[in-house]
C-alpha cells in the first residue's frame, strides 16, 4: 500500500483548502483540524493528508500544538486515544475542532458510528478488525483510558451520534457549570435556550445534539453545551446511542416553564 507523506495546508475562513498533489490510497483519509477563536469563530484550518508512517501521531502532534497555543492543556493520552479511535471510521470526513481557548476539543467523523456509547467507555469492548489493528491496539481500552485521563484532571468526555451516521467525541476541560438548584428553591435556573431544548425534547421524545442544533438553529457545539448542562442538572437522560430524553425531573420542569 502506498500512502502520501503528511502535509498540512493552512487556509483562512471562506477559502477552499489546497488539494494534495494526489489522492491518498488506503484505509486512512485526510483529517481537517479547525481552530476556533472567541465566540466560536473559525480562525484557522489545517488539512492533514495520510502517510504510511506516523500519520496518527502527526495529527495528534498538530492538534496538541494548536490547543496549547491557545492556552489549553488537554491530557495527551486522552487526545491520542480519541484520535486513534478514528481508525474505526477510516477517518471518513474526520474533523477535529479546538475551541474555548484549547480547553475543549471535539473529534467528529462520518463513519459507521458507535452503536453503544456506554459500553464503548468500558474496558474490553471493541469492534476492531485485523485491518484496524494495523493502526491501533484494538483491545477496547482506548476510550476508557481517554475518559480516565480526563477525569484525573477534572475533565469530562462524552460520545454522541453525528447526523445520520458517524460519531462525535468531546473532550472538555472547561469548568463544569455550578449547581444553582439550592439558590432557586431546589429548581435549577435555566437560560432561555435551555428551556427551548427542554421544550423540544418534550415534543420529540428523544433527540441527539445534531437534531437540537438543526431545530433551534444553533451551532452543534452550543447544543452539546446545553445538553451537558441539562444532564448535570438531572433534567435529561442519555441513552446508549447518545440520544437524550426528559427525566422525571425534566418533565416537572417543563410544567413549571409553561405555568410561568
Amino acid at each position: 500500500m502506498t500512502l502520501l507523506s503528511p502535509e498540512a495546508t493552512s487556509i483562512q475562513p471562506g477559502h477552499e483548502p489546497i488539494a494534495p498533489a494526489a489522492t491518498p490510497v488506503g484505509v486512512l483519509a485526510p483529517v481537517r483540524i479547525v481552530l476556533c477563536g472567541e465566540d466560536q469563530q473559525i480562525v484557522r484550518i489545517e488539512d492533514i493528508a495520510p502517510a504510511s508512517d506516523g500519520f496518527i501521531e502527526e495529527v495528534v502532534r498538530i492538534t496538541d500544538a494548536l490547543a496549547r497555543e491557545q492556552g489549553g492543556s488537554m491530557p495527551l493520552p486522552a487526545l491520542r486515544e480519541v484520535i486513534t479511535n478514528l481508525v474505526h471510521a477510516h477517518f471518513a470526513a474526520a474533523s477535529i475542532i479546538i475551541m474555548d481557548a484549547g480547553r475543549r476539543i471535539v473529534v467528529a467523523d462520518r463513519g459507521p458510528g458507535i452503536a453503544d456509547a456506554d459500553r464503548a467507555l468500558l474496558p474490553g469492548y471493541s469492534t476492531a478488525t485485523a485491518v484496524h489493528r494495523r493502526y491501533m491496539r484494538g483491545t477496547g481500552m482506548g476510550l476508557p483510558l481517554a475518559k480516565a485521563a480526563l477525569a484525573a484532571v477534572g475533565g469530562r468526555m462524552s460520545i454522541d451520534a453525528n447526523l445520520s451516521h458517524g460519531s462525535i467525541v468531546s473532550l472538555d476541560l472547561t469548568p463544569a457549570p455550578p449547581s444553582d438548584a439550592a439558590a432557586s428553591g431546589g429548581r435549577p435556573r435555566l437560560s432561555d435556550r435551555e428551556k427551548r431544548v427542554l421544550s423540544l425534547l418534550g415534543d420529540l421524545g428523544t433527540a441527539g445534539p445534531s437534531i437540537i442544533a438543526n431545530d433551534l438553529r444553533i451551532p452543534l457545539s452550543t447544543a452539546h453545551r446545553l445538553l451537558t448542562r441539562l444532564e448535570q442538572a438531572a433534567l435529561v437522560l442519555r441513552d446508549a446511542k447518545g440520544k437524550r430524553r426528559l427525566s422525571e425531573k425534566g418533565i416537572q420542569q417543563i410544567g413549571l416553564i409553561f405555568s410561568q
